[in-house]
């Protein structure tokens, strides 16, 4: 249930357009997640650092989850056009957000040592 409720406050108050937790635009959001957390559960300030990397986390794998099933066919190709779901969401501008890294991340060459 705690995990849980991390995610559901982190996915309120943290854009999915933010690619990097450490981005420091994030300081207000993260100060919103740990009182929020911190009204909810009993928790001193050393759990703080914890709390805020699950946050991390679960933003991470929240954005993977969107991108896999959501910008990605049964193949793994990547479309080019947004799908229903963001249309409401601010369409083109908040897909084009998500999307460019992720196509440039594609174009990328791997490193043969990682192969």
């Amino acid at each position: 249930m705690f995990v849980s409720y991390i995610g559901v406050v982190v996915r309120q108050n943290v854009p999915i357009t933010i690619d990097n937790w450490r981005d420091k635009a994030l300081k207000d959001a993260k100060d919103i997640i740990w009182n929020d957390i911190q009204t909810t559960f009993v928790l001193d300030e050393g759990r703080k650092s914890y709390v805020l990397r699950v946050a991390g986390k679960i933003h991470r794998g929240f954005r993977s989850h969107l991108s896999n099933f959501y910008l990605k066919d049964r193949e793994g190709n990547t479309s080019v056009e947004p799908p229903k779901i963001y249309q409401r969401m601010n369409g083109e501008h908040l897909f084009s957000n998500v999307l460019t890294p992720r196509l440039s991340m594609r174009s990328q060459p791997t490193d043969s040592k990682l192969t």
